[in-house]
Formats: structure tokens, sequence, C-alpha cells
């Protein structure tokens, strides 16, 4: 059952992009065919699992931050009545049963007042407790993306909608973790934002992020393998901190240093997110 949900996901989240992806095309061209297959696509994601409505929300908001009116009523004219087929569906097999199972879902999971915490007090990777800064930095990186919404608002309306839906119906759960997932698309997005505006151009920053990415990587990867080193670990934050030099000795060739050790951390993390996702494959 669970592989059959993570299936769901996989599923869902690459057509979501493929509707945000259309309807950047149709804002760009104004070619309605875009507009239509996104509402399309939307309609059968909501068809294929209810909470899967984040993906039509987040292009309904989009159209309406714009003011396209005219294009929020087309989009929604196709999105409603395909997504209709699905109460129509269990109410004409067994409207009691339906309903019962409705009643059911609402009721059954885990859910309580603080279970929002869970996406940072508990991140879950399907079954599995799995604490990674590249996610914990997106979280971050996206309310840095809130500064300029007009710039970002694909990015913001997406993860907004779909945490409203998380926020509403989703467990607090051992056993899904999946249900994060499609977080995580606009998050690590968030993140090369955030790279391309922000690392080794803002130091405090580029210092947070080097810490945040760093420690769960080394921990994922070289503790697992070598287990933990007072020595390791304090040479890691001095190595950290070279970034934070510029910010109070402004020297030139101090900057190139500076510079050159966040780039060389930078590409240290993607040879150890690769030797992360190895080890985790091995569990």
């Amino acid at each position: 059952m669970g592989s059959r949900i993570v299936q769901n996901e996989n599923f869902f989240i690459p057509m979501w992009l493929l509707a945000l992806l259309f309807t950047s095309k149709y804002l760009k061209t104004k070619n309605s065919l875009y507009r239509n297959t996104a509402a399309v696509i939307c309609g059968l994601l909501i068809l294929s699992k209810v909470p899967w409505i984040a993906a039509a929300v987040s292009i309904a908001l989009i159209f309406l931050y714009l003011k396209k009116y005219k294009d929020l009523f087309k989009f929604t004219s196709i999105v409603i009545p395909i997504g209709l087929l699905y109460l129509v569906y269990g109410l004409y097999w067994d409207a009691k049963v339906f309903m019962d199972l409705w009643g059911l879902q609402l009721a059954r999971y885990d859910i309580s007042f603080v279970s929002v915490y869970a996406l940072f007090q508990r991140p879950w990777l399907v079954d599995r407790l799995y604490l990674d800064g590249w996610i914990y930095f997106g979280w971050f990186a996206f309310f840095l993306l809130l500064i300029d919404i007009k710039k970002h608002f694909f990015i913001i309306f997406a993860i907004l909608s779909y945490f409203v839906i998380f926020l509403t119906g989703i467990p607090d759960e051992a056993g899904h973790g999946w249900y994060r997932y499609p977080f995580y698309p606009f998050l690590i997005i968030s993140v090369a934002i955030f790279l391309k505006e922000y690392f080794v151009k803002n130091w405090v920053l580029s210092f947070m992020f080097l810490v945040l990415v760093g420690t769960t990587l080394f921990q994922n990867t070289w503790a697992q393998s070598f287990g933990f080193s007072y020595f390791i670990f304090r040479i890691l934050i001095i190595g950290w901190g070279l970034s934070l030099v510029p910010l109070f000795l402004p020297f030139k060739p101090l900057m190139k240093i500076s510079k050159f050790a966040s780039y060389s951390w930078f590409a240290i993390f993607i040879i150890l997110n690769i030797w992360s996702v190895m080890l985790y494959n091995e569990q």
C-alpha cells in the first residue's frame, strides 16, 4: 500500500510542475491551449487524489493575483466539472458507503493543533526520520522570497496552496512522510534562487547556508561511516566561518579567499549529497 501511495506522489509532483509550466507558457504566449491543458491536468489530479486539488488552487491563485478574472473563470470551468466526477462516481455507485468513507478519512488521522510543526520537528522520509539541511534551508529561502512576491509568485502560491492542504488534512504520523514530497521541488527551487541572489553576496546568509546544509550532510555521511569527531567538527566550523571574514575584514584578497572557500564547500556538498543518498538506499 505504501509503495503505491509513494508512486501516486511521484506522479502528482511532475504533473503539477507541468501544469505550472503550461500556465507560464500561457501567460507569455496567450495561447489558450496551454491554459486549458493545465486545467485538464489539474482536474485529473483531483480524480487521482483529493489533496491534489492544491495544483488547481495554486494556478487559480496565480490568475487571481494577476487580476486575470476571465482566465480564472475559464480555468475553473474546466477543472471543476472534471473534479466533480469524483463525487458523481461515488454517489452513483453507493452514496452511503461513499459518505461513510469520507467521514472515516476525515477523522482517522492523528491531527492536532500543532501538527504543522511536524514539518520541522519530525522530518519523515516515507517511514523513516531523515534530517536534511537542504529542506530546512529551503524553508528559510522560501521566506526570503516573500520579500518580493511579485517576482516569485509562482513558487509562493504553489507552496501556500499545498501548505493549506497539509495544514487541514495531513497527519503527523510515521509512514506518511510522502505527504511532504510536494513541498520539496519548490523548496529546492527556493534554494536555487537563494544561491543566485545571495550566495557569496550576503556573507551572513552564506554562512547560515553552509552550516545548516553542511552539518546535516556530514551527519548523514561522515558520521554514519566513521563516527562523530570533535576535531573534524571544529575544523568544519572554522572552514565555514571563512565566509564571514569579508564582513569584518573587507579586503579584496580576503574576499577572494572567502568566495573560493564558499564555492568549494558548495562543490563538496554536492558530492556529500550523492554519498548521503547512496547510504540511505543501503539501509
